[in-house]
């Protein structure tokens, strides 16, 4: 027969009064330091981020531009 949890004792103070646990505060107000620069991280855009290249990028151009021309030349 399982039995049932037992409880532990209040913590008590030297002048008899029960000691208040510390109220435990929450993940954001724990770690906020490091889910902050994550989130602002993940709202810029990502051509701010890797220096505006993204779009303008040459190569990615040429490519289908050299295919389509190698198509009319034959």
């Amino acid at each position: 027969m399982l039995s049932p949890p037992l409880q532990q004792p209040v913590p008590v103070r030297e002048d008899g009064t029960a000691e208040v646990p510390p109220v435990e505060t929450s993940f954001l107000r724990k770690y906020w330091m490091f889910v902050l620069p994550i989130v602002i991280l993940l709202i810029l855009p990502s051509e701010a981020v890797a220096g505006g290249s993204a779009e303008h990028d040459s190569s990615s151009e040429s490519a289908p531009n050299a295919a389509l021309a190698a198509r009319q030349i034959k």
